[in-house]
């Protein structure tokens, strides 16, 4: 029931995602194994990524699904940077909304740690923070209702019907909530990777915060590349093997 309320609540106060928040048929599936490789600046192969469905589990007395994310560095990005970023995410099983977050970012003698717990409950998330091996400062965010972050949109989006226009959400980001607008338009133009041929694709934007991504326009929905900025510039993650 609660549930039900707080997803009633944030409907009112802003259209979250997609109006109505109609399902797919996809379902997350344990063990889902997805390998990108990762080029840096468009043109450099820079690293790798996993990002898998570890399973399912209990937290706080719900059931949740842990996504697990690292990125890798590689060649020449690998020896200037060695960089790895880490992500366990712990998503709500119906909704695929985040509830607990934990982030990692290593690179040389540089690190930067952060966890978030998000309670919808009490409308507020806490974040403890860390860098390179310092304090931990920990903060309190207001949740104006329903957030999402990177790594959840991808299943998010995944599982919700994309209608071409306009949507809005509330986006968590390095300790703050915003609103941000996303567009959605279906692609009708092929698609090579080195996972397979594909004949058309939906594409998701959000130039506020620098997302793309382009999905499957098929039952599983896969997100076949993502564009985005991280710590180590421009990157573009593109799907190779599925698991």
């Amino acid at each position: 029931m609660l549930r039900k309320l707080l997803i009633v609540s944030c409907g009112l106060a802003l259209l979250l995602a997609v109006e109505g928040n109609a399902k797919t048929t996809y379902t997350i599936k344990p063990g889902e194994v997805l390998e990108y490789k990762v080029m840096v600046k468009t043109l450099i192969h820079g690293g790798n990524q996993t990002v898998k469905v570890v399973g399912l589990e209990k937290y706080r007395n719900r059931s949740v699904f842990r996504i697990r994310s690292k990125v890798t560095s590689a060649g020449l990005v690998n020896q200037l940077t060695g960089y790895t970023e880490t992500e366990e995410l712990l998503l709500d099983a119906e909704e695929l909304y985040p509830l607990y977050l934990r982030r990692t970012v290593l690179e040389k003698k540089k690190s930067k740690i952060e966890e978030v717990s998000f309670d919808y409950g009490k409308k507020i998330a806490t974040r403890v923070y860390s860098k390179n091996g310092g304090p931990n400062e920990q903060t309190q965010i207001k949740l104006p209702g329903i957030v999402h972050d990177g790594l959840s949109l991808q299943y998010f989006f995944r599982q919700v019907e994309l209608k071409p226009g306009q949507h809005q959400l509330y986006f968590y980001s390095n300790g703050k909530v915003k609103t941000i607008s996303y567009s959605v338009q279906e692609v009708n133009s092929k698609l090579e990777l080195d996972c397979g041929i594909f004949s058309g694709y939906l594409e998701v934007q959000s130039p506020g915060v620098n997302i793309t991504l382009l999905l499957a326009n098929n039952a599983e929905r896969y997100p076949l590349v993502i564009r985005k900025l991280s710590d180590i510039g421009k990157f573009e993650a593109k799907l190779q093997k599925v698991f």
